[in-house]
């Protein structure tokens, strides 16, 4: 970032004081000094950074904010603040040349093209891992469609409990989720009936995993789960044995080598699994197959002629 003597613009920094007021009275919270602003970020209470464009260095303002009824700091909430900005330093940014004398500077590599196919090599690792893992997703939700499984209501209020706990831990010091919601203009009654499918869906596929790892007889050893320590303290960087001491002292060893059964069940389904591009996926959905139509065998089916099930089973 290059300091500039101009008035500033969206996408420059500038450093900045300023300090809120509510009814003349000073706001500690709502105060700070050299803090840095990029401006049309939005990263800021909405409309503040808005009111710095066209300020040149040294120049003042005031302004006020009238903050969301749903802002999660009670202190500001439903508030008005009044603020007196000092613009101190504008910066503009300017990014080096993208060449082969700037890789070095950061990576271990010595020119633009190793970087580039490094990057370029992790992503495409991230894409396929996020492919996999929504493909196996995809098909724990086909077998579940498929199947008359039942989830018991007592289990799936359990799982809706869950999921507001979770909730609840996600959310400032202070906040009770009950007030969180309420200041999104719902009930919890509304929350809980909109959680309800995702918690029958979520104990739905746990039920089915557990039936093929039963039906399977999948067991998993000591020198499976001991291995998995190992594995999960290299990808981590901890100590394997440091690790495995922390296992035991949480006694979750019989959770890991339960993960481990589950993983191996999941992966009994995806073997079975046939894999379709999402465009052939949608074309079935839009096509209209009774069951009651039938087509003699060797007989060539085209869209309109009748249905024809595909072989195999698919997600």
């Amino acid at each position: 970032m290059e300091p500039v003597d101009r008035p500033a613009a969206n996408g420059d920094y500038i450093s900045i004081d300023f300090e809120g007021r509510r009814g003349g009275k000073r706001m500690r919270d709502a105060a700070a000094r050299d803090y840095v602003v990029e401006l049309g970020a939005d990263k800021l209470v909405a409309g503040f950074d808005e009111k710095l464009v066209g300020l040149p260095p040294g120049e003042s303002t005031t302004f006020s904010i009238t903050y969301s009824k749903a802002d999660q700091r009670a202190q500001l909430r439903g508030t008005q603040v009044d603020y007196t900005v000092k613009v101190k330093q504008v910066f503009e940014l300017t990014p080096p040349d993208l060449d082969d004398g700037f890789v070095p500077e950061i990576s271990e590599f010595a020119t633009l093209d190793e970087l580039r196919g490094e990057i370029e090599e992790r992503y495409q690792e991230q894409a396929e891992a996020a492919a996999e893992e929504m493909f196996r997703r995809r098909v724990i939700d086909e077998v579940v469609k498929n199947s008359e499984i039942k989830v018991p209501p007592e289990m799936r209020s359990e799982r809706i409990q869950e999921m507001l706990r979770e909730g609840q831990s996600r959310l400032p010091e202070g906040i009770t989720l009950e007030q969180y919601v309420t200041s999104r203009g719902q009930s919890m009654d509304q929350l809980v009936s909109e959680l309800a499918p995702e918690a029958e869906m979520s104990v739905a596929r746990e039920l089915i995993v557990e039936a093929i790892v039963e039906a399977e007889g999948i067991e998993v050893s000591d020198d499976e789960v001991a291995t998995q320590i190992r594995e999960d303290a290299e990808s981590g960087g901890k100590d394997p044995d440091e690790l495995a001491a922390e296992v035991d002292r949480l006694n979750g060893r019989d959770k890991l080598r339960e993960d481990i059964a589950l993983r191996r069940a999941v992966d009994v389904l995806v073997e079975e699994a046939v894999p379709i591009a999402p465009e052939t996926a949608e074309a079935r959905e839009k096509i209209w197959t009774p069951e009651d139509e039938k087509k003699e065998p060797g007989e060539l089916w085209t869209p309109g002629s009748g249905p024809a099930k595909p072989q195999g089973g698919s997600a």
